[in-house]
């Protein structure tokens, strides 16, 4: 996205799904009680498609 009139630039930065997915369920993990299992990898991927519909 460039304006030819202006001497501004737009810059955008996209992390990988696959790196914000694994970010997310370490995150996740840190945060939970320690009386708490650990969410697997597959209870986490649930439960963001469960966010996406």
């Amino acid at each position: 996205m460039t304006d030819d009139t202006s001497a501004c630039r737009s810059v955008y930065i996209c992390r990988d799904p696959k790196d914000v997915f694994v970010s997310k369920w370490h995150f996740t993990n840190k945060l939970r009680p320690k009386e708490l299992p650990p969410l697997s990898l597959e209870e986490t991927f649930c439960w963001c498609l469960e966010l996406e519909l």
